[in-house]
């Protein structure tokens, strides 16, 4: 991953990103942080952080990822194999329950953040309230019927107790 220098941000390692020093009139210092992870079958996958805390009562998270399959495909004798192959049957894919979609992913990516509230704080521990918004989408290769891509947008509560 080639990277090119900004004035906001610098290359500390392949993949992380590490904010200057920030200029005066700044509001509050964002963390942001990405990761790129190798192994069979990525293309170029990666996923990071961005964090802020504009006081000592709340926290705002956002994160996203995206990861990618190489296809490998190959026909032999007029059958098809692999991964990703054009002649694999995707055009049941629509229909909810089929077993005859192939639907090789392709790329798979979500974004998700929230706040975070510290009800209490003391003594006895933390009490907070979080809740998160995420969405996901998925992409598959091409096949017979086409690309379908599927998407889902969900939100969670959560109610945190740390007795520590």
């Amino acid at each position: 991953m080639s990277m090119k220098r900004s004035t906001h941000h610098r290359v500390a390692s392949p993949g992380r990103l590490w904010p200057r020093p920030l200029r005066s009139g700044a509001i509050a210092r964002c963390h942001l942080e990405g990761e790129r992870r190798s192994g069979a079958n990525t293309g170029d996958p990666g996923d990071g952080r961005l964090g802020r805390a504009p006081d000592d009562t709340l926290d705002l998270y956002l994160y996203a990822g995206i990861e990618e399959a190489g296809q490998t495909a190959f026909t032999l004798a007029g059958k098809a194999f692999g991964y990703g192959n054009a002649l694999y049957n995707n055009s049941v894919c629509l229909v909810e329950g089929s077993s005859l979609c192939a639907a090789n992913t392709s790329r798979l990516w979500q974004v998700t953040g929230g706040p975070w509230y510290r009800l209490y704080k003391g003594d006895y521990g933390t009490l907070q309230l979080g809740a998160q918004l995420s969405y996901t989408r998925r992409n598959i290769f091409s096949g017979i019927g086409g690309a379908p891509s599927t998407d889902e947008l969900m939100f969670f509560t959560s109610l945190r107790y740390l007795p520590f």
